[in-house]
C-alpha cells in the first residue's frame, strides 16, 4: 500500500514547485500509512524552509521522498498494542482486529456520549435506519465521526435489522477496557527505561487533577524514596568495606545480615510499587468515572438549556398566534354582520332574479312571435319575386310578338300602319300606367322588408345583451355564495371591542359625523374657510338593498336614434363630425324605462304593415295588358336608384360601454395601450377585444407597497409603473398561464395571482371580484381550462428573486405593511375607489388633487392614501343633490357635483372612466335615497307615536 501511494504521488508531483499546503498533505498520506510521519505543524514548517534553503528555493517530490526515508530509518517503530482475544468481552469479541487497535479515547467519549442519547430517547431496542439517521443529523451538526460510530454497531444488529441496548451498553465497557488495557500497557513500557523513573512519576502526579487526590497519594512515592536511600546507603558502606579490606567473619556475618535486610527491603519495595501500580490503576478508573460522569451533565446541561429556549420561543409564538386570534376574531364578528347584510340581500336578489327571469321569458316569447311573422312576410315576399320573374317571362315572349307585329305592319300600306301606331301607343300607355303601380308596389315592399330586417337585427342584439347580463349576473351571485360560505366556516362570533370603544352597534354603522376631529372635516370649495354644521341626528342603520338588475326591472334594453353629439363617447362624436348625416343606432343596456312602451309600439306598426301586405295581391292580367304594362316596367328598372334599398354597414354603431365594460380606468385610448392592442391584433387578427383596467397595489417580500396600474386584454395581463397614466411596463404573461386566483380570507382586498412556470403576483385590489369575473368569462369565451378559485387564510407566495415561497402571514408581519381592507373605515364602507377631488385657488383654475374614497351611509369620507387612519375631508350626503356631468370649463371629464338645497357649499368629482362615474352617481344617489327613506320613517313614526299618545290621553280623560 506505501508503494502505491508513493507510485501514485510521483505520477501526480512530476515537475512541479511543491507548496507548503501540498508537502504538509503529502506528509499527512504518509503520516496515515506510518506513524512515525505524524509531525506538529512547526516541524513540519521546519523542514519545508530547510529544503527551501538547500534546493535554492525549490521543492520538488523527489527531494522530499528522499527526506522522508531518512527520517523514517532515523526514528525508532514504536511498539503496537496487540490486545489479548481471551481478555475481551464477549461484543467486543465481534468486532474486527484492526478497530480494536485504531481505537482511540477521544473516539470512545464520542462513541459513549452517542450511547447516552439513544438510551434516553429509545427503551429496549431501536432499529438501525434510526440509529443511521440520528448519526447524520448528529454529523451534520456537532461533527462527530458517525460513519466510524456506525461501522463499531453494525455487528450488533440482529436479523428484524435492531440493536439491543444491553448489547450497547456492553460494548462501551469493553471498548473502555481496551482503552485503559493499552494505557497501562504504555505506562508500564515507559518504567522499563531506568532513566525514566522521575519523569514517570511526574506523569502520574499530572494525571489527576484533583488536589485532594494528590495529597492522598503523594505519601506513598516518599516512603519508597526514603527507602530507596537507605539501601544506596548500605552499598555505599559495603563498598568502601570491601575496598577497605575490612575483612573478618564477624563483618561477613554483618554483610550478609546487611544483604538479607536489603533483599527484604526490595522484596518490599516491588510489593509496594504493585500496590501503587493497582492504586493508580483505581484512580484512572474514578478519573474517567468522574470524567463521564462531568460530560454526562454537561450534555444534560445543554440539553436543558436548548429545550428552555425552544420552550420561550414557543412561549412567545403562542402569545403572537393568541394576540392574532383576538383581532381575526373581532374582524370576523364585523364580518359576520356584513355577511348577514348581505344573505338578506341576496336573498332579495334571488326574488329579483325569479321576476326578471318571468320578464325575459315573455320577451323571448314575443321575440319568437316576431321571427314567425318576418317568416311569413319573407314567404310573401318570395311569391311576389316569383310573380315578377313571371311577368318578365312573359314580357320577353310579348317582345318577340312585338317583333313580329312590326315586320308585318311594314309590310301593310301607310294608312294601315297609321291606323295601327294609334292603336298601339294606347296600349303601351296603359302598359306604362300598370308598371308604375307594380313598380310601387315592389317599392313599399322592399320597405317593409328593410324595416323589418333593422327590427329583427335591433332584436338579435338585445336577446344577446340580456343572454351577456344573465351569464354576468349568474357568476356574480356564485362568486358571492361561494365567498359567503367561506367567511361563515371561519367566523366565530364575539364582541368587539373597536366597536365598544365607538359605539359601533352589532352592524358597525351607528356611527356619528362627531367621531372625526373637527379639523378634519374641513370644506376644500370655494367656500373653503367655513365649516360644514354638524349632523344632529343620528341615523339608524339600514343595509343598502341596491340591486344590480334594476335596470333591466325597468324594461330591459333599449335602441336610442342619437342625433345631438353631446349625448355621445368622445370617439363616437369623432365620427359624427365626419358623417353628420348619417344615422346612428346604439345600443344602451342601462337607463331603459320607456322598452316596455316601444315593444308595444313596434308591435302595432307590424301588425298594420301586416294587413297592408295581405292586402296587396297581384291580380290576374290578360294578354294585352301585360303588353301595355311592358314598357313602363322597363323604364322603371332603367331610371331605378338601386342605392335607395341598400342598408348601409356603416351606420350601425357599437357601444363602447357594453364592449369595454371593465375598462375602470378609461387608459384604452392611452398611446401605450394603444400600440400594445396593435401588436395584438396583429398576432391574433381580431378587431375588437375586451379589456379590463383597474389601480392596484403590488406587494414583496419584504411587505412593501408600490402602486401599480394592471390592463388585461382577450390575450395578455399586463402591469405598469405609475399611479394614474401606465409608466414603464414592469411585467406581462399570458391569460391562458393563469392557473390559480387565490383570495385571502383574512383581508378583503388581498388577491394571489398563480403563473405557470413564473413567479406569483401578489396585489391589493378593490375589485377582487369584478377581476374574477372578467377572466372567467374570457376563459369561457376562449374554451380553455378554467382556473382554480381558493379562499385561503394561509398560502404560500413565490417571489421574484427567492427560492422558497414564503407564507402570507410571513408577510403580513413584516415591518411596514399594513392591511388596507381592516381599518375601520373600510368595514363599514358600501364603495371604495380613487377619484379626483377639485380644490379652490383663485391662481390655478384647474387645480386637482387624487384622493381615496370611502362611501358610507352618512356620507364621503376623503384620504391620502388607502390605509391611512385619518381623514382629510368629510362630504356629509344629508340635504344633498348629486349633478352628473355638470357644464365647467375644465380640463377634467366624467364630472360629478355634490351641492346641497339649502346651503352653496359644493363639491367637485372626476371619475377615470365613465363607468365609474355612472357607478359612483348611481351609489351616491342610492345613499341618499336611503338616508330620505330612513328620515321619512323617523317622521312616521313619531307621528304615529304622538297619535298614539293623544289617543291614550283622549281615553284616559
Amino acid at each position: 500500500m506505501f508503494q502505491d501511494v508513493i507510485s501514485e504521488f510521483r505520477n501526480f508531483y512530476t515537475n512541479q514547485n511543491l507548496t507548503y499546503q501540498d508537502f504538509s498533505s503529502i506528509i499527512d498520506q504518509f503520516a496515515k500509512l506510518d506513524v512515525r510521519c505524524i509531525l506538529e505543524e512547526q516541524i513540519k514548517k521546519q523542514l519545508y524552509d530547510f529544503i527551501l534553503d538547500k534546493q535554492d528555493g525549490l521543492v520538488t517530490y523527489p527531494t522530499v521522498e528522499t527526506l522522508v526515508f531518512e527520517f523514517l530509518l532515523q526514528q525508532d517503530v514504536p511498539q503496537n498494542y496487540n490486545t489479548n482475544l481471551k481478555t475481551l468481552g464477549v461484543q467486543a469479541q465481534r468486532l474486527p482486529q484492526d478497530m480494536l487497535q485504531t481505537l482511540t479515547n477521544e473516539f470512545l467519549q464520542q462513541f459513549k456520549n452517542f450511547y447516552k442519547l439513544v438510551e434516553n430517547k429509545y427503551g429496549i431496542d431501536v432499529e438501525y435506519k434510526e440509529l443511521e439517521t440520528l448519526a447524520k443529523e448528529l454529523q451534520r451538526t456537532i461533527k462527530i465521526n458517525s460513519i466510524e460510530i456506525l461501522r463499531y454497531i453494525r455487528p450488533l444488529v440482529d436479523e428484524n435489522e435492531k440493536v439491543q441496548i444491553n448489547e450497547f451498553l456492553q460494548l462501551c465497557n469493553d471498548l473502555e477496557r481496551i482503552i485503559i488495557d493499552q494505557h497501562t500497557y504504555q505506562t508500564n513500557g515507559e518504567s522499563k527505561n531506568p532513566y525514566n523513573e522521575d519523569q514517570i512519576n511526574n506523569n502520574k502526579n499530572q494525571h489527576f487533577s484533583s488536589d485532594e487526590e494528590n495529597k492522598s497519594i503523594t505519601h506513598m512515592p516518599n516512603v519508597l524514596n526514603e527507602q530507596k536511600d537507605f539501601a544506596n546507603t548500605v552499598y555505599q558502606q559495603t563498598d568502601i568495606i570491601l575496598q577497605k579490606k575490612y575483612v573478618n567473619q564477624q563483618g561477613k556475618q554483618l554483610l550478609n545480615e546487611v544483604n538479607q535486610t536489603v533483599k527484604k527491603m526490595e522484596a518490599q519495595i516491588s510489593i509496594l510499587q504493585d500496590q501503587i501500580k493497582e492504586k493508580d490503576k483505581k484512580i484512572e478508573i474514578l478519573y474517567t468515572e468522574n470524567n463521564k460522569k462531568i460530560e454526562q451533565f454537561l450534555i444534560e446541561k445543554e440539553l436543558a438549556q436548548s429545550q428552555l429556549e425552544q420552550f420561550e420561543s414557543e412561549i412567545q409564538n403562542k402569545d403572537q398566534q393568541i394576540q392574532m386570534l383576538l383581532q381575526d376574531t373581532d374582524f370576523f364578528q364585523e364580518e359576520m354582520n356584513r355577511v348577514q347584510e348581505q344573505c338578506i340581500d341576496l336573498k332579495q336578489q334571488l326574488k329579483d332574479y325569479h321576476d326578471q327571469l318571468q320578464s325575459i321569458t315573455k320577451i323571448e316569447t314575443e321575440l319568437k312571435e316576431v321571427q314567425i311573422d318576418n317568416k311569413q312576410l319573407n314567404e310573401q315576399l318570395s311569391k311576389s319575386q316569383s310573380e315578377i320573374n313571371r311577368l318578365t317571362q312573359n314580357n320577353k315572349s310579348l317582345m318577340k310578338i312585338i317583333e313580329e307585329f312590326e315586320s308585318k305592319q311594314n309590310l301593310e300600306d301607310s294608312q294601315v300602319q297609321v291606323v295601327i301606331k294609334d292603336q298601339n301607343q294606347e296600349m303601351i300607355i296603359h302598359y306604362e300606367e300598370r308598371l308604375h303601380e307594380l313598380q310601387l308596389q315592389y317599392q313599399s315592399l322592399e320597405e317593409v322588408n328593410v324595416t323589418f330586417q333593422k327590427q329583427q337585427s335591433g332584436y338579435e342584439q338585445q336577446i344577446i345583451e340580456l343572454k351577456r347580463e344573465i351569464n354576468y349576473y349568474k357568476k356574480l351571485y356564485e362568486n358571492l355564495n361561494c365567498e359567503n360560505q367561506q367567511l361563515r366556516s371561519s367566523i366565530m362570533p364575539r364582541p368587539s371591542a373597536m366597536g365598544k370603544q365607538f359605539n359601533l352597534g352589532a352592524l358597525g354603522r351607528f356611527s356619528k359625523v362627531s367621531i372625526f376631529p373637527s379639523s378634519k372635516i374641513g370644506i376644500i370649495n370655494r367656500f373653503s374657510n367655513t365649516r360644514m354644521p354638524s349632523i344632529q341626528q343620528n341615523p339608524q342603520t339600514i343595509y343598502s338593498n341596491f340591486n344590480p338588475l334594476d335596470d333591466i326591472c325597468n324594461g330591459g334594453l333599449k335602441i336610442i336614434e342619437q342625433d345631438e353629439p353631446e349625448q355621445q363617447d368622445f370617439d363616437q362624436q369623432e365620427a359624427d363630425q365626419e358623417e353628420p348625416d348619417q344615422q346612428k343606432i346604439q345600443v344602451n343596456s342601462r337607463r331603459n324605462q320607456k322598452f316596455q312602451q316601444l315593444l308595444v309600439e313596434s308591435i302595432v306598426e307590424e301588425t298594420e304593415i301586416e294587413k297592408d301586405s295581405t292586402n296587396i295581391k297581384v291580380e290576374p292580367n290578360n294578354q294585352n295588358q301585360l303588353m301595355q304594362n311592358f314598357d313602363k316596367f322597363w323604364g322603371g328598372l332603367k331610371n331605378k336608384n338601386l342605392k335607395e334599398s341598400i342598408f348601409d354597414p356603416q351606420t350601425i354603431q357599437i357601444d363602447e360601454k357594453i364592449l369595454f365594460q371593465k375598462d375602470f380606468l378609461g387608459i384604452r385610448n392611452d398611446q401605450k395601450v394603444k400600440e400594445l392592442l396593435r401588436i395584438e391584433n396583429n398576432v391574433h387578427k381580431s378587431i375588437i377585444q375586451k379589456c379590463f383596467s383597474d389601480s392596484v397595489y403590488r406587494i414583496d417580500s419584504k411587505g412593501k407597497r408600490a402602486r401599480r396600474i394592471i390592463f388585461i386584454t382577450e390575450h395578455t395581463f399586463y402591469a405598469f409603473q405609475g399611479e394614474t397614466k401606465p409608466g414603464k411596463l414592469s411585467r406581462n404573461f399570458s391569460i391562458k398561464d393563469i392557473k390559480a386566483l387565490i383570495f385571502s380570507e383574512s383581508s378583503p382586498v388581498v388577491c394571489c395571482i398563480k403563473v405557470a412556470g413564473s413567479d406569483d403576483y401578489l396585489i391589493e385590489t378593490f375589485k377582487r371580484t369584478e377581476l374574477n369575473i372578467y377572466l372567467t368569462e374570457i376563459f369561457n369565451s376562449q374554451r380553455m381550462m378554467l382556473y382554480n378559485l381558493e379562499f385561503s387564510k394561509e398560502f404560500k407566495i413565490k417571489f421574484k428573486g427567492l427560492s422558497d415561497p414564503i407564507n402570507m402571514s410571513q408577510v403580513s408581519k413584516k415591518q411596514g405593511y399594513l392591511d388596507q381592507g381592516k381599518t375601520s373605515a373600510f368595514k363599514v364602507s358600501t364603495k371604495q375607489g380613487w377619484l379626483w377631488l377639485m380644490k379652490s385657488n383663485f391662481l390655478i383654475q384647474d387645480n386637482w388633487k387624487e384622493i381615496f374614497v370611502i362611501l358610507t351611509n352618512v356620507g364621503l369620507i376623503l384620504f391620502k392614501k388607502p390605509g391611512d387612519f385619518q381623514p382629510i375631508l368629510f362630504i356629509s350626503l344629508v340635504d344633498a343633490i348629486v349633478i352628473k356631468d355638470p357644464i365647467l370649463e375644465t380640463n377634467k371629464k366624467n364630472l360629478l357635483k355634490i351641492r346641497y338645497e339649502n346651503s352653496e357649499y359644493e363639491y367637485l368629482l372626476s371619475a377615470t372612466s365613465a363607468l365609474l362615474k355612472d357607478e359612483w352617481h348611481d351609489i351616491i344617489q342610492q345613499t341618499i335615497m336611503e338616508q330620505v327613506r330612513q328620515q321619512m320613517k323617523q317622521s312616521n313614526c313619531q307621528m304615529e307615536r304622538s297619535r298614539t299618545q293623544i289617543k291614550q290621553e283622549i281615553k284616559n280623560d
